[in-house]
């Protein structure tokens, strides 16, 4: 869930070269953007309007920390 005071959870583990998907679900009339911070995955960036929801699948291939 993602609202005007940030993601929740904050912290999303997963195996190297697992399919991850995530529900971004707005819980406020804000419009948040999701995006990694790392340059490898700055392809990746998606809007999720207000109390709307939306459905990312990705795999990560490599092992590391990817902030967003």
């Amino acid at each position: 869930m993602v609202s005007s005071s940030g993601f929740s959870p904050a912290v999303i583990t997963a195996p190297a070269g697992s399919v991850i998907t995530l529900a971004i679900i707005s819980t406020d009339s804000n419009t948040h953007v999701f995006k990694f911070d790392n340059p490898d995955l700055s392809s990746i960036s998606v809007g999720v309007g207000p109390y709307a929801q939306l459905v990312l699948t990705c795999v990560i291939m490599q092992s590391g920390i990817y902030g967003f």
